[in-house]
């Protein structure tokens, strides 16, 4: 089978989680842990995705966090003139829980949706996470709801159970 002949509804992950942008990020790395999954489209009250939240997010929020504690640590005034050592305290980690408990997902969250249709192929979706460095696309019906998601995984694994040539003909014309 052609890969141009693979339609996105026919390989999506249907079982879509979803979180809303007010989710606490302890809840979000929470369900990432339980459901071992990497990323979540963020949905509004109907349904349709605002955003999109990964593994990478909360990395990245975490590094903020760190950069915080560090720059707040080294700007306090210290006694005797003395500057600190930058590393994590016992109160660092409290902040650091105390921010993963109230921050929210709308902190940290990706607000582009790239998102395709149920009919587009498989071609679409690759030429699509290439170009943008993404590794996972909602599929959205024509009312524009999430329908499924397609990751780079899905993508695979839809090439691997087709005909190995079908790739090397695709990427020979690319």
């Amino acid at each position: 089978m052609a890969l141009e002949s693979i339609l996105l509804k026919d390989i999506m992950s249907q079982n879509v989680i979803s979180v809303k942008k007010d989710t606490p990020l302890k809840e979000l790395m929470e369900l990432f842990l339980k459901n071992e999954i990497s990323g979540v489209p963020v949905v509004d009250e109907d349904d349709v995705a605002i955003g999109i939240v990964s593994k990478s997010d909360i990395i990245r929020s975490e590094k903020e966090i760190g950069e915080k504690i560090s720059k707040d640590v080294s700007n306090a005034e210290q006694p005797f003139g003395r500057i600190p050592e930058v590393g994590y305290s016992q109160f660092d980690v409290s902040f650091q829980e105390a921010t993963y408990s109230t921050s929210r997902v709308a902190n940290i969250m990706q607000p582009t949706v790239i998102s395709l249709e149920e009919d587009d192929n498989i071609l679409r979706a690759i030429d699509v996470m290439v170009t943008n460095r993404i590794h996972r696309i909602c599929v959205n019906r024509k009312d524009g709801k999430i329908a499924g998601i397609i990751s780079t995984f899905s993508i695979l694994e839809a090439i691997a159970a087709n005909d190995s040539s079908t790739l090397s003909h695709y990427i020979e014309r690319s």
